[in-house]
């Protein structure tokens, strides 16, 4: 945040002067770093290299596919993979310099294009792969494994694949690890321990603030307003959908939207605002995220249904489909604040 200004102005007089190999430096590594604040400027710094870097064959070509890949989190679903495949390609190709390892996040964050992309086993398998290659000594892979199988209600598979992850971020000492790492066993064990896994979101929350590591913020916001609606203080779960899609909105993540929208969609439901809760299904399910959400409670739509009847279902999911993300936006802050009315005395 300091010294952004500082590195647009090194890196745009590297590239200007031709000098690819220092603008491909600050680029890849700005953009890595970046994601996790929710800065993805750096991330078209780094696209705009790759058509000379690949000319070149410049060593850093898979950290600047890696960090052009975070356009996954723009809503560009589709680019991402395709960075992402070709900087996986890359891998073990000794002409080229390899991601660093001890954080893992670089080469788990290309696997997570597919996973926004629709497509979790692919995003599963790199996973595995990466471990296999580079280990995982903070447990940020083995978080990122079990919340994407979690998310698939794979609940068994996930926390085998999550032991020991936990014990592991905390000794990293890396905050956004550590608020990760508890994001993913929130995740895992809200379906058999509802109570410890909210626990664990809130204090995954807490970190993630307090170290601003606002990717992690934002994730962790958007899944425990929907745990704090089901388990917890419902006042809270509507301060924090609010406060997460005026986040994700502003940052321009839109891959975070769409299955924030899938949450709400489903509290509304559960409060009696049945034609706002098909309306936001409706501005859901445009993004791939939201389809995982929805797999855990597939009964929703026949609901929906069945209390508005076909015609009017149809009717207001396809107002929420028309909708522009600003509009969704407009649309969710007042439903929420029309939901305070069931939570809040008079």
């Amino acid at each position: 945040d300091v010294e952004l200004a500082n590195l647009r102005a090194a890196f745009r007089w590297s590239a200007d002067a031709g000098d690819v190999d220092t603008a491909a430096t600050i680029a890849a590594a700005t953009a890595l770093v970046g994601a996790v604040a929710h800065v993805f400027e750096p991330s078209a710094w780094a696209e705009e290299l790759l058509e000379a870097a690949q000319a070149q064959q410049l060593r850093m070509l898979p950290w600047l596919y890696c960090g052009a890949a975070s356009c996954m989190y723009l809503g560009r679903a589709d680019d991402a993979v395709r960075y992402a495949d070709a900087s996986l390609a890359l891998l073990d190709d000794l002409r080229f310099d390899p991601l660093p390892v001890g954080f893992g996040y670089p080469a788990l964050s290309l696997g997570s294009a597919h996973l926004m992309a629709g497509v979790p086993e692919r995003f599963l398998a790199n996973a595995a792969a990466v471990i296999a290659r580079d280990g995982d000594t903070t447990g940020f892979v083995r978080a990122g494994m079990a919340w994407a199988l979690a998310s698939l209600g794979r609940f068994d598979e996930a926390a085998s694949v999550l032991d020991g992850a936990v014990e592991a971020a905390e000794q990293s000492g890396i905050p956004a690890v550590i608020a990760y790492t508890l994001y993913a066993y929130g995740t895992t064990h809200a379906h058999a321990h509802p109570q410890e896994a909210l626990a664990a979101k809130r204090r995954a929350l807490d970190i993630a603030r307090r170290s601003g590591s606002r990717m992690v913020a934002a994730m962790v916001t958007r899944e425990l307003a929907g745990m704090e609606a089901r388990f917890g203080d419902t006042s809270r779960a509507l301060d924090l959908f609010d406060e997460t899609i005026d986040s994700v909105h502003q940052t321009g993540t839109l891959s975070h939207l769409g299955a924030t929208f899938a949450e709400l969609a489903i509290h509304l439901e559960r409060v009696g605002l049945v034609a706002a809760a098909a309306t936001m299904y409706g501005a859901a399910i445009r993004d791939a995220r939201s389809a995982a959400i929805f797999a855990r409670r597939p009964e929703l739509p026949d609901r929906l249904r069945q209390t508005l009847g076909l015609s009017a279902f149809d009717e207001n999911r396809a107002v929420g489909t028309a909708m522009t993300a600003a509009e969704a936006v407009r649309y969710a802050h007042a439903q929420i604040a029309a939901a305070r009315a069931f939570v809040e005395p008079v």
